[in-house]
């Protein structure tokens, strides 16, 4: 491949983005629309061009949509960090001799996106101020490091600080109460970078103290040090400041190491007005009354951790406590009027905490654990580690108006959040292509938790549990109690985890995204192919049908290829209860993936479903449900008119009886209230003329209930574009919105955070033409590159 060399310069990368910015949305289109390219090789294309300093963050802009682009053509899944964990345009610099540029026009020393590890943190002394009412904050902190390597600078990450003053001493300065030497600090934004120029070499196995003196604005948004407010039933807005730290913000709160591999112990202090009070991730030990009215919280010093489970809150909120069986004191904190919602978020976190303990055969091990009700709040919860923080809906609930779907959801919220104190903050990934290790095990332990505690749900699981199975259940449990031992206050990679397990067959699927396949086929009466190894299967004679992948133990899809199908769509329409509901349910699963995938034809697995009118499993029935009403919603943006009614005829025709037997009532068991939902959704969805008479006259109640005047919180507006995109009629709408109001949702929102995701995904979900793809892969990158 021949390249041309561009200079590197701020002028030159202007000049050049001006002349051939435009021109390049056509290039990287058609890069992502050929079959042969993948992801890697067009971001080495785009590293070939985005090569300068001063447009790194032009390519990690385009970068992003390009792999937003890629989920909205199903090649690869968009996931909140990817595989390419350093960057290859400054490796292409640094090559070249070409160094980045600090915003003081002086050359910065480091040109990896990532830190170099020949200084290391070993503990943090952090003192923060918060004013809430000029909503800003002064801070200063002292950083003990380890020298492993020579060296006469030291990176950390800061973003949008204002560094006043950065000292260094040595031990012997400290040894002998000698003043620190003034550091030089060059700052290069693009990487969210700071460099710390020592006047002196740092020598190698020693010792030093960095002590930093900074000050920033409460951040707008949801990230970093931010302002929460909220309003008092007297009709008082009062504010908070909390922080957010995952993945990579708290460079916005103080200067760090900010990647999960640099665990260190960290000693805060929070200084405050008296009517606030003041939470972190460890108990109070004490408090100083300074002049002025100030008051000053001392906190113990954390366990080893990474910076993005550092959390720390000033707020007016009142709290419910209570002592699980270890000891443990777990509180639970909500904006005063609201504190009467918090008891059973009390009670949820007790029972579950005891739960992990016996399970894991580990204790929780820090001496309290506080959950906090945020008023804005970007993700559902955080897992900070001993100050869990959480959306109000996913925290609070009220006896007399939530309903039961609230509280299966604060129980759900509770039990990911309380795993995540062991899978994710005792044990840490090194870095985030590997956070399935986190966010897999929570959401298989929230599952197998809530099973236990509260026995009434019935969750499936996904690779996890089939590993469970593959093992056997005391061998897996067996596995993660080794691994989390073994890993305790420390970081662990994939292959550590298969280490654990001990079994040399599990090379991971973890690494590919979506489903495997798995075809098989009859061949004759006594035998059964898998056309992927060519394996058979001899089976009994006169064997009528075959079932794989039995309880859905498997994380991949079977294909019945020739009369497989037919076989099982008779046994189900003649006596569907000869299997159990699960593999009724992998049945129904299987069948749509394989017509999304375009391996069986609309036709097959609606057939399939003709069952249902006969099914008797509430989960079986949500299942079927869910599918009809997707395959619906395509028919009706398709705009074909005859194929959407002759579908919703169909529809109606088998699911009428059930439909007219449900009441308007919140009534009845998890599941009961779980398949009215869906029946009533689906009858609304398909115009069912008794159901809309209803509906609208209990969102006319609705409507007069919540005529106040609030203006929607910006935390839900995903949730509202989303809600909006769903009805055919607007989505264009919604989508038309996202690309009008980019730039003003940018500033709102981190790139590459919660939010933007689901705002993007939640408006082009929907999509399913090639003509709607092409649209969306034009409009993102314009949007990045005018």
């Amino acid at each position: 491949m021949k390249t041309v060399y561009q200079p590197v310069g701020t002028a030159a990368a202007e000049t050049w983005k001006e002349r051939s910015g435009e021109g390049n949305v056509g290039w990287v289109r058609k890069l992502m629309l050929k079959k042969s390219e993948n992801l890697p090789k067009i971001i080495q294309r785009i590293d070939l061009v985005f090569h300068s300093a001063v447009m790194a963050n032009s390519r990690r802009k385009l970068i992003f949509n390009i792999y937003i682009g890629f989920y909205c053509s199903a090649v690869i899944q968009i996931c909140i960090c990817s595989q390419f964990t350093s960057s290859s345009i400054d490796q292409f610099n640094k090559d070249r001799g070409a160094f980045p540029v600090a915003t003081n026009g002086e050359i910065f020393p480091w040109p990896e996106l990532r830190l170099p590890t020949m200084v290391i943190p070993l503990h943090y002394d952090l003192f923060v101020h918060p004013n809430l009412t000029s909503l800003d904050f002064v801070a200063s902190e002292k950083i003990e490091v380890l020298v492993r390597g020579a060296t006469q600078f030291i990176i950390l990450h800061s973003k949008d600080l204002e560094i006043m003053n950065a000292t260094l001493q040595s031990e012997e300065d400290l040894r002998y109460r000698k003043p620190g030497k003034k550091l030089t600090v060059l700052s290069y934004p693009a990487h969210e970078q700071i460099a710390l120029l020592v006047p002196e070499k740092l020598m190698a196995d020693l010792r030093y103290s960095v002590a930093i003196d900074f000050q920033a604005k409460l951040a707008d948004g949801f990230e970093g040090f931010y302002k929460s407010t909220y309003r008092t039933l007297g009709g008082e807005t009062r504010t908070i400041a909390v922080t957010d730290f995952e993945p990579t913000q708290a460079r916005m709160a103080f200067p760090c190491f900010d990647e999960p591999l640099f665990k260190a112990n960290f000693s805060i202090k929070i200084r405050r007005e008296s009517r606030h009070i003041a939470l972190s991730n460890m108990p109070k030990v004490k408090t100083i009354e300074l002049e002025g009215g100030l008051l000053e919280d001392h906190f113990e010093t954390t366990v080893k951790m990474s910076t993005y489970l550092v959390a720390y809150i000033v707020c007016d909120f009142n709290s419910v406590s209570g002592t699980a069986s270890s000891g443990v004191k777990v509180s639970i904190h909500a904006a005063p009027d609201k504190w009467s919602q918090t008891h059973y978020a009390l009670e949820a976190s007790l029972k579950l905490l005891d739960f992990y303990e016996n399970y894991f055969d580990i204790h929780y091990p820090l001496a309290k654990l506080d959950l906090v009700a945020i008023p804005d709040f970007e993700s559902g919860a955080m897992e900070n580690w001993g100050l869990v923080t959480c959306r109000e809906t996913s925290l609070l609930f009220d006896p007399k108006t939530s309903s039961t779907s609230d509280k299966l959801w604060v129980t759900e919220v509770i039990a990911h959040e309380l795993a995540h104190q062991w899978f994710g903050n005792l044990v840490t990934t090194e870095w985030w292509n590997d956070i399935w290790l986190n966010e897999g095990f929570a959401t298989y332990m929230e599952l197998i938790s809530v099973n236990v505690t509260y026995p009434e749900l019935q969750f499936g699981a996904c690779i996890l549990n089939m590993l469970k199975d593959f093992l056997s259940e005391e061998k897996f449990k067996k596995g993660i109690i080794h691994y989390l031992k073994k890993f305790s206050y420390r970081n662990a990679k994939n292959d550590d985890l298969w280490s654990s397990l001990s079994n040399d067959c599990l090379e991971s699927d973890s690494a590919s995204g979506g489903f495997c396949y798995s075809d098989s086929k009859t061949t004759s009466s006594t035998n059964l192919s898998s056309a992927a190894e060519g394996h058979t299967l001899d089976l009994p004679e006169k064997t009528s049908w075959v079932k794989f992948n039995v309880d859905s133990n498997g994380y991949y899809i079977v294909h019945y290829e020739g009369h497989g199908w037919d076989q099982l769509i008779t046994l189900l329409n003649q006596n569907h209860a000869l299997l159990r509901p699960k593999d009724r349910i992998s049945l129904i699963h299987d069948a749509f993936q394989l017509v999304s995938a375009g391996r069986l034809t609309l036709g097959k697995a609606l057939d399939l479903t003709r069952y249902l009118q006969h099914e008797t499993s509430i989960p079986a029935l949500l299942k079927g449900l869910e599918y009809l009403e997707l395959f619906y919603h395509i028919m009706e943006r398709r705009n074909v008119s005859d194929v959407t009614e002759n579908l919703k005829h169909y529809l109606l025709q088998y699911f009428k009886p059930a439909i007219d037997m449900q009441s308007w009532h919140d009534e009845g068991s998890v599941w009961d209230r779980r398949l009215r939902s869906a029946l009533l959704k689906l009858a609304c969805y398909l115009n069912h003329a008794p159901c809309i008479q209803k509906a609208t006259e209990l969102f006319s109640q609705l409507i007069e209930l919540g005529m106040e005047g609030k203006v929607i919180k910006t935390q839900d507006l995903a949730a509202l574009l989303h809600a909006i995109a769903r009805n055919p009629k607007g989505q264009q709408l919604a989508w038309n919105f996202v690309k009008e109001n980019w730039i003003h949702l940018l500033k709102k929102f981190e790139l590459g955070s919660f939010p933007i995701r689901m705002i993007i995904s939640g408006t082009t979900s929907h999509f399913s033409s090639k003509d709607e793809l092409q649209e969306v892969c034009d409009s993102l990158l314009l949007i990045i590159l005018k």
